[in-house]
């Protein structure tokens, strides 16, 4: 019998441990910017096989952007997650296979005549994977987003929405939420800086096109 409650014990502990090491894939890639720094042993100038089969399988063209190493991250080697050192900016990023309760959720958070915002725009409120990610990243509701612009028409997805934040981890001063919108997928590029101003050279692998669709 003491055997037996022994053993039983065991494997009690190891269900506790199995579902507090279970982490939400769909949101777990944001919250890892609150582990920043990051270990020196956990960077690499290179992607993981997971994260080349996750580009391929969502068409994506991806690069580690200049001045950025890549973080893996052992709990999802898919999630890319680049840093540079020099300045500690962040991004933070994945893709998701797009269906019709997403498409509906976005349709339907669509508002019309705000008196600032104007006649059209999305605060995605019904957008529940975004709400969800927003609650993790950032201190307040982000949005009305944006639509498209010159630079984020560049990122080959069928619609762009982008806009800025006021990030949870106080370590940062300065955040953007940008989402890329095709008919099969969609991914979530969050960007974190100590501040605004960051100035790249747009021909030398910037960080503003690391994350895009072929």
């Amino acid at each position: 019998m003491k055997k037996y409650c022994i053993y039983l014990f065991v494997i009690l502990i190891h269900f506790s441990c199995s579902e507090n090491k279970a982490i939400n894939k769909t949101t777990y890639f944001l919250s890892v910017a609150d582990q920043f720094p990051f270990n020196q042993s956990s960077m690499v100038d290179s992607l993981t096989k997971e994260q080349l089969e996750m580009i391929d399988r969502n068409n994506l063209n991806v690069y580690i952007p200049n001045g950025y190493k890549s973080i893996v991250d052992e709990d999802d080697r898919e999630a890319l997650i680049f840093m540079n050192e020099a300045d500690s900016s962040l991004i933070l990023s994945k893709a998701f296979e797009m269906n019709d309760s997403v498409r509906y959720e976005i349709l339907s958070s669509e508002k019309y005549n705000h008196p600032v915002y104007g006649s059209d725009y999305n605060d995605l409120s019904e957008f529940k994977h975004f709400k969800s990610s927003e609650a993790i990243i950032a201190k307040g509701n982000v949005g009305p987003f944006l639509f498209g612009g010159t630079l984020y028409d560049l990122l080959g997805a069928s619609e762009t929405m982008h806009q800025e934040f006021m990030p949870k981890n106080n370590f940062f001063g300065y955040g953007e939420f940008v989402i890329l919108l095709t008919r099969k997928s969609y991914v979530f590029i969050c960007y974190l800086r100590k501040s605004k101003d960051n100035v790249e050279d747009l021909n030398n692998r910037p960080s503003s096109f690391a994350i895009r669709y072929n």
